[in-house]
């Protein structure tokens, strides 16, 4: 749902509004006040009765709405009003006056059925087509759950005094769906070993040094250079199989606000890490780090570092 403030800005950056119906009396009065207004003369007449002499006849202007809003409000099918704000000229490019139109009678909208039968078959139901459905067959009365037999067991242990805590164990045969068999919800007690909760990140190395850093000291200060890291080492960890992404790319949001001032981040040997197997990408990634650190000044280049070139030899060899 929009907010009234975001309503109006959507509103106010429409070029064209296509008004057809509506049931809301504040959107109708928009509309109307929209359209505009016309001058009209009401003409009033007193005087006594039998005397002709004495008749006045006054004339007064007053403003009436183009279409009040009741009107608005029971518009016909296919009737709809055009406001325009942009487009002023015509098909002949030549200027015109950007009056509201009123598509009524022989400029109404037609019904789709009427000319888009064609393009829009509807003489074709789901049903005529040809697809397998997984729960075509599905009997939902052997997945119900007999809660009566249920009653009964519950009430019958309550009277042996056994503790009804534990779970019933009816005998009833509850049928599962074969679809979600193998798709069970995985609970946090369940939850693969590999995989780590990020909500409490290490914060003991924030600040120091590794002995192999890629960014120095003053390269971590800059933010865009680390936010421009952060995107390609994204970038890189999406080539890899989703088997072997789907632990590594949670990495990045072990304290992602700070993710390169940890010692264990900023290190090449973690990023090769990352790449274990994939000697070719871990080069490529050093290769993106470079690039960057040029475009923001540093010369020096990542693969012509002794440490360096130690670590992407042994995740090399171990490829």
């Amino acid at each position: 749902h929009y907010t009234k403030q975001q309503a109006a800005t959507i509103q106010d950056n429409c070029s064209n509004t296509l008004y057809i119906l509506t049931s809301s009396i504040d959107t109708a009065k928009q509309i109307s006040g929209r359209i505009g207004q016309r001058t009209v003369a009401v003409k009033t007449q007193s005087g006594q009765a039998a005397k002709v002499s004495s008749v006045n006849i006054s004339t007064q202007y007053i403003s009436q709405d183009l279409m009040k809003p009741t009107e608005l409000m029971r518009l016909q099918g296919g009737e709809m009003v055009v406001l325009r704000t942009v487009h002023r000229q015509d098909n002949k490019k030549q200027s015109i006056m950007d009056y509201p139109i009123f598509d009524h009678g022989d400029t109404q909208m037609p019904y789709r059925y009427k000319f888009l039968q064609r393009e829009f078959d509807d003489s074709t139901t789901l049903s005529d087509i040809g697809l397998t459905s997984l729960h075509q067959r599905l009997d939902l009365v052997t997945l119900a759950v007999k809660y009566d037999q249920e009653l009964e067991d519950l009430q019958q242990l309550i009277s042996e005094g056994a503790d009804v805590h534990q779970p019933l164990a009816s005998g009833q045969d509850i049928a599962r769906p074969t679809v979600s068999a193998n798709n069970a919800p995985r609970t946090l007690e369940s939850r693969a070993p590999e995989l780590s909760d990020f909500t409490h990140p290490d914060m003991d190395d924030l600040g120091e040094v590794a002995t192999d850093p890629i960014f120095s000291g003053s390269e971590l200060s800059d933010p865009e250079e680390l936010q421009d890291a952060s995107t390609v080492l994204a970038t890189e960890l999406m080539g890899l199989k989703p088997s072997e992404s789907i632990v590594d790319s949670q990495k990045l949001m072990d304290d992602i606000g700070n993710f390169w001032q940890h010692k264990r981040h900023n290190s090449l040997r973690f990023i090769c890490t990352l790449f274990e197997g994939n000697h070719q990408m871990g080069q490529q990634l050093v290769g993106s780090l470079d690039e960057i650190r040029r475009k923001y000044g540093y010369e020096s280049a990542l693969s012509d570092d002794p440490i360096v070139a130690n670590a992407l030899a042994q995740e090399g060899a171990a490829s």
